[in-house]
């Protein structure tokens, strides 16, 4: 029965899976606990009252381009908006790929990609780090197969945290004759962006406002690309891509950069502080991280650890398989007290 098949090639899929729990302490997910909630909560009141959920989000999608575009140094018709990373990943996947193609994924990657690809009949093609989890663009091109028409890298990478070398980057770009997509997701707390990197006109950015700007709730994010792809891309996605209030939450938030460069820093202090106190763990080996969020190998069983973090309140994500190190867990970066709580349950968990 077509319907029976249908279900088991679903059911068959092995998507995102987000957790269920409602721990104590939720450091699963890499959300910014940095800014304050008083305050997020204020400017969120301020866009629902001023919007009027009855109408289509028109002119504000155009100026939340342009404030994008503004903030980052690129021209407004290079960005496209959409309602999250996923969607935007789902559009790329469907607008650039067509059944049989292939696409060629840097892992490991985030758990969207092969999904994607597999509900369009897309071959993922993985490229697999090596256990120093440095890009070798020389080897990754050489990978690439007569129906590899896209290239994905994310990078600072997820769920490693590893931040790749620019250069090599570039040649991966420069050397591939098709679209390359680079997500960005966690680069606010990395070293670089290329997200104005206009001389290359095959790569795209994707940023979102989900990490360093607080909008996981709302769901909203961006591609930057050549300006002919960006406007063929807004061409075939859906109209009204991301909902009214939340952009209007965007354009708060650009407004907000002090706030926000503030979480940031003070993210990366707390990052610096949580890698030294993991490293004091005896037999821990703990992955140095551009991102917001800290990867590590655990001394004892992974997977059993994580149960009794759990158990104790703390939510942390299960990472199968990182090269050179097997299955490890992932902390998000937060507020001192609550990694102080995280710890001493981790060390209990551990002794």
């Amino acid at each position: 029965m077509k319907l029976e098949e249908t279900l088991r090639r679903l059911e068959a899929l092995n998507g995102y899976t987000t957790s269920r729990d409602t721990p104590r302490i939720k450091l699963d997910a890499n959300e910014n606990l940095f800014l304050p909630l008083d305050v997020m909560r204020s400017y969120l009141r301020e866009a629902a009252e001023s919007y009027d959920p009855r109408l289509y989000p028109t002119d504000e999608a155009e100026e939340l381009q342009g404030a994008i575009a503004k903030r980052i140094s690129v021209d407004a018709d290079q960005v496209v908006i959409g309602g999250g990373g996923d969607q935007l990943i789902n559009l790329l996947t469907t607008a650039l790929l067509r059944p049989g193609d292939g696409l060629l994924s840097v892992t490991p990657t985030f758990s969207i990609y092969p999904v994607a690809a597999s509900i369009r009949s897309v071959e993922h093609q993985e490229s697999p780090l090596g256990p120093s989890l440095t890009l070798d663009s020389g080897r990754i091109l050489a990978e690439v197969k007569e129906n590899t028409r896209m290239i994905e890298i994310v990078n600072p990478n997820n769920p490693t945290g590893v931040q790749f070398s620019e250069e090599a980057v570039k040649e991966i770009a420069l050397g591939f004759d098709g679209p390359l997509l680079l997500d960005e997701a966690y680069a606010d707390y990395g070293k670089y962006s290329l997200a104005r990197s206009g001389e290359i006109g095959n790569l795209m950015v994707l940023r979102t406002f989900s990490k360093a700007y607080g909008l996981a709730g709302l769901r909203l994010g961006y591609i930057v690309a050549e300006s002919r792809l960006a406007s063929a891309l807004r061409g075939v996605q859906d109209p009204y891509p991301a909902s009214g209030v939340a952009i209007r939450m965007g354009l708060r938030m650009l407004e907000e950069t002090r706030i926000v460069d503030d979480a940031v820093k003070q993210l990366r202090k707390e990052r610096i502080w949580l890698t030294s106190e993991l490293s004091r763990i005896p037999g821990a080996v703990v992955i140095p991280s551009d991102a917001s969020f800290i990867t590590f190998k655990t001394p004892r069983d992974t997977a059993s650890t994580r149960r009794v973090l759990l158990a104790k309140g703390v939510a942390v994500r299960l990472v199968r398989g990182v090269p050179g190190l097997g299955d490890c867990l992932r902390v998000t970066v937060a507020p001192r007290s609550l990694l102080e709580d995280f710890l001493t349950c981790l060390r209990e968990a551990l002794a």
